[in-house]
């Protein structure tokens, strides 16, 4: 991490403890400070981006066009294709989504004022920690 980091964190720490502690304000620094810990715990983990590929040799000396004055072998990597999800699977990312969804649309529709505050804080707070993570990450 570097400074920059530190001292934009820091800033609005202040900014969100000086003010007038309402359910917005504990929202926005729960939802700032949990997204702060969960990507620092997943930047500890490297996560490859990569698709699944095979390596294949090829003689080139073997190939009729073009012709090749100085053959030689060479690795090709083969990049396997996803395959297109099943109708079973599609249906239990549904029900997931759906289940994952269904305490948030809860709290707006049921729940009180403080609570919708609260929520309304905690997501801002979390999209407020992704853009200046993402502002601050010169390193990549």
């Amino acid at each position: 991490m570097n400074s920059k980091h530190h001292i934009i964190t820091i800033l609005f720490l202040a900014l969100v403890i000086g003010a007038k502690a309402n359910d917005f304000s504990n929202g926005l620094a729960t939802g700032y400070i949990v997204q702060n810990i969960n990507s620092r715990l997943s930047s500890k983990e490297k996560k490859s981006n990569e698709r699944p590929f095979n390596m294949m040799t090829v003689d080139t000396g073997l190939m009729i066009f073009p012709p090749n004055q100085t053959p030689k072998c060479m690795e090709v990597k083969i990049i396997e294709p996803l395959r297109p999800l099943t109708i079973l699977q599609r249906m239990i990312i549904a029900i997931i989504f759906t289940l994952l969804f269904m305490p948030l649309l809860r709290v707006f529709l049921y729940g009180t004022d403080a609570d919708r505050d609260w929520l309304i804080g905690y997501i801002i707070g979390v999209l407020v920690e992704r853009f200046m993570e993402s502002l601050c990450n010169d390193d990549d």
